[in-house]
């Protein structure tokens, strides 16, 4: 007969994991036996993992982390699925050389179909050189304008065809 130490902590499992490993391993085109496979599992320990009823060990994470998807978003679910969502984010969150600012709004600009003579050009450019905001947050802020865009043109219509 076995016995159990009856003052052992029972692990934790997060309900939420084992949805968020099946997503993930849908996301890179998996299935439970060839994600069982690449961790020399069985299958039935990643069925347990998605299910609930157990953690994923590291090798489960480690497997999708290699395959693409960010392990924070599986553990906590925070931030993006994949890596390279993560990676973009971070890439705009990095301070730029303040040679580059101009060069980066007009960028942006661009993108977004703003006009680059603005005094909101000359703003953002200073703001990056001071790095009071990232490339990131000069994007949102080209992107709020540019949706206020349209309703001042239509404004701007109708006084000319008043005056």
């Amino acid at each position: 007969m076995r016995r159990t130490d009856p003052t052992a902590r029972k692990k934790k499992v997060d309900p939420e994991v084992g949805p968020r490993i099946r997503v993930a391993r849908e996301l890179v085109g998996l299935n439970q036996q060839q994600l069982a496979e690449m961790v020399d599992g069985k299958l039935r320990g990643i069925q347990n993992n998605e299910r609930g009823k157990t953690m994923p060990n590291a090798r489960v994470i480690a497997a999708l982390v290699a395959a693409g998807v960010n392990a924070n978003w599986i553990l906590s679910g925070r931030g993006p699925k994949l890596l390279a969502e993560a990676e973009a984010k971070e890439e705009g969150n990095r301070p730029i050389d303040p040679a580059d600012a101009p060069a980066a709004v007009m960028g942006l600009q661009g993108d977004l179909g703003y006009d680059p003579g603005s005094a909101w050009t000359a703003l953002l450019i200073a703001m990056l050189i001071e790095r009071s905001i990232t490339l990131h947050g000069a994007r949102k802020v080209l992107e709020q304008l540019s949706a206020f865009r349209p309703a001042a043109a239509v404004t701007d219509a109708a006084r000319d065809e008043a005056a």
